[in-house]
């Protein structure tokens, strides 16, 4: 058989051999959430600096260093608690790293509410999300905005998240609240709803490409995730605007009056709280939300959501990803408020080659770090794993993960739509793909009789031609002419 396509020349010899034995061609639709595990760095905490507490982290990566608009480095991140020395004031600080592990010494922040000399008591602002955008805005020009919670106002009211525009990162101007539609408030401080108020934003996405018009929050300049609270419990809300500093509250069906992600049911880890964490957008074709959550407090877990849209999101079953009861002393006391970062080019060899990043605030006893954490691209698959089913974590992988199936014999045909590597961890002779009892019910057919248990989907018109590897497995019972196809 001759192989021309572009699509074929980057498959692999067993999955061209596949092909030989008559596969069928279909498109496939998604509905199920992508994996992601962490992968937590040895030398965790990665930022713990002497004199001052540092949490709610705020990440930003940029292959080019950020254009010279401010410091050079390939990271940036804000974070609440600093002091620069005994008795002063706690601020929100800026620090740089070329990896993401290594960072330098706090740079203060300028020019918006500071927190007097007891964090706990003082007012100020802390809880800063900051957004870099490379062609610049205003008449500054200005690359970064701010958004943060002002401890020093009611959080019973929108006054109590500010924000602020700079050329640096490190020296804002323009600070100030911000306002709200009159008809769809961010905070109602009207009895007790669930956003009777706010402990400031959750996450802020930029469309450079926005049209500012009609209902779509995702169709203006600025969309914010923010925490509302009845004073108790804590969920998110999601808003938008044109300018950054006017924003109305999303309200379409089912959410007219009602958060987009909700704390969970009685019993469940997340049962009061449901907050403060990053929204990854139109990632392996769906939306990423890591958040904060707990029972008794925000700060007891991460938990992970995805989303078709970024309006209507579903939690995953396996939650909380990481967890203060998890055993890691360094972070026992609290665990929360995930700064993730997704980067198709794996961060382009600043750090560790990865897809996801995450930054995220650890605490035992007094001491307020950060941790970081790397996602892995293995997924175990077999009888006792979260992916009891080839085909199972095939649709929940990211592109170039290695999917690693466990011995046992798989009676299911598989639907390969991206690039992937399947290999089995005890070789061909004790690892099966079987047709027993597919044909007919469910085996992919080519030209109405050829059969196949494993069949490769082209990409589209738009899509990219990708790799694809089958290694270590016995295929049986897949019919080519009533002869079966075996790959080693």
């Amino acid at each position: 058989m001759t192989v021309d396509s572009p699509f074929f020349k980057t498959l692999s010899l067993a999955a061209i051999l596949a092909l030989v034995a008559g596969m069928l061609f279909l498109p496939t639709g998604r509905a199920v959430a992508s994996e992601v595990k962490w992968i937590e760095d040895t030398s965790n905490p990665v930022y713990d600096p002497p004199t001052h507490r540092a949490y709610y982290p705020c990440v930003l990566y940029d292959p080019n260093q950020f254009s010279g608009h401010g410091s050079s480095y390939y990271y940036k991140m804000w974070y609440g608690g600093y002091v620069y020395e005994p008795g002063a004031t706690h601020n929100e600080a800026v620090t740089y790293s070329n990896d993401g592990v290594n960072w330098t010494a706090p740079v203060e922040l300028q020019g918006i509410t500071t927190k007097g000399a007891n964090i706990d008591v003082d007012p100020g602002g802390y809880h800063a999300k900051v957004l870099y955008i490379p062609g610049g805005y205003g008449a500054g020009p200005y690359y970064y905005k701010i958004w943060y919670w002002d401890t020093a106002v009611s959080i019973y009211g929108i006054n109590a998240m500010r924000t602020a525009d700079s050329a640096d990162g490190v020296n804002w101007v323009n600070d100030q609240p911000l306002t709200q539609d009159a008809t769809y408030p961010l905070v109602d401080n009207v009895g007790t709803p669930w956003n009777r108020g706010t402990y400031g934003p959750a996450c802020v996405l930029y469309n450079p490409s926005a049209t500012n018009t009609g209902n779509n929050p995702f169709n203006y300049t600025f969309t914010m995730y923010y925490d509302a609270t009845t004073g108790g419990l804590e969920v998110m809300g999601l808003a938008y605007s044109a300018n950054g500093n006017h924003w109305a509250r999303y309200h379409e069906p089912p959410y007219e009056d009602a958060p987009v992600l909700d704390h969970g049911p009685a019993g469940s880890w997340d049962s009061a709280f449901a907050s403060y964490g990053t929204v990854v957008p139109n990632a392996n074709g769906e939306w990423h939300m890591w958040y904060s959550g707990g029972q008794s407090a925000v700060h007891e877990g991460i938990g992970y959501a995805t989303s078709p849209d970024g309006i209507n999101w579903t939690k995953d079953p396996y939650n909380p990803a990481l967890h203060i009861s998890d055993g890691v002393p360094w972070r026992n006391v609290r665990t929360y408020t995930p700064s993730v970062i997704y980067s198709p080019t794996q961060f382009d060899g600043h750090g560790g080659a990865t897809l996801l990043k995450m930054w995220f605030t650890g605490r035992t006893g007094s001491n307020y770090t950060v941790g970081y954490a790397e996602r892995t691209n293995i997924i175990p698959v077999g009888p006792t794993r979260k992916y009891k089913t080839i085909q199972s974590a095939i649709d929940k992988a990211f592109p170039g993960d290695i999917l690693e199936v466990d011995p046992g014999t798989y009676n299911e045909s598989l639907r390969v739509y991206k690039s992937l590597t399947i290999r089995s961890v005890a070789g061909a002779d004790s690892t099966f793909i079987d047709g027993t009892g597919l044909a007919g019910s469910g085996l992919p057919a080519f030209a109405g009789s050829l059969r196949s248990l494993v069949a490769v989907v082209p990409p589209d018109s738009s899509g990219s031609p990708y790799s694809f590897r089958i290694e270590g497995f016995t295929i049986r019972n897949s019919e080519r002419m009533g002869v079966g196809a075996n790959a080693n």
